[in-house]
């Protein structure tokens, strides 16, 4: 009923199991896709269908019989690094040698069938800013990291966003790691 609306382009899905899914379920899914792809074709103008692929997990929700229903897919390619990591590192490594890079993400979307028109990359913007011991872009980091924004932050900001990365690079200054294609910044705190 959503998508018969005439402001409503499509749809896009965001499903993501950073576990193990059972067999049934991820037949069920693929079948529900099916259907909802069938659906939009029948209305008149045809409706869009994208989703997220996404890095990491246990199962994939995704083959490319499944994938060739999409119009668009959109890598997901972020998070490599995340709040909770016990290193410090990319959200979004370019290249390199973590297990999820968007060269890597691509080359995988490409192995599914995705053709390179199809595919977009999902670019974050925000990252985490943890502490760590030592100065290395994968330091251990020492606690849970705390989400920064690539946008200013407005003076009265109390929400989960705790730091804007452009002030704190014209503090601390940046420095390119070539490997991953990523930059960070660090400083020394009395804690």
């Amino acid at each position: 009923a959503l998508a018969t609306q005439p402001d409503v382009a499509g749809l896009h899905l965001d499903f993501e199991i950073y576990g193990v899914a059972h067999s049934p379920s991820i037949e069920n899914f693929r079948t529900f896709v099916r259907l909802l792809s069938n659906g939009l074709q029948q209305i008149s103008p045809r409706k869009n269908l994208s989703a997220f692929l996404t890095v990491g997990g246990e199962s994939s929700l995704f083959d490319p019989s499944t994938l060739s229903l999409f119009d668009q897919i959109v890598i997901q390619g972020y998070d490599v690094h995340w709040t909770g990591s016990t290193s410090a590192g990319p959200v979004a490594p370019v290249s390199g040698e973590d297990a999820w890079t968007w060269e890597k993400m691509s080359t995988r979307a490409t192995a599914l069938g995705i053709q390179r028109e199809k595919q977009f990359l999902g670019f974050p913007l925000f990252g985490y800013e943890w502490p760590v011991k030592g100065l290395s872009p994968r330091s251990a980091t020492q606690g849970r990291g705390a989400v920064t924004s690539y946008a200013p932050l407005a003076a009265d900001s109390t929400g989960d966003i705790q730091f804007s990365v452009q002030e704190r690079v014209r503090e601390f200054g940046a420095v390119h790691d070539s490997r991953s294609g990523s930059s960070h910044y660090h400083f020394k705190r009395s804690d």
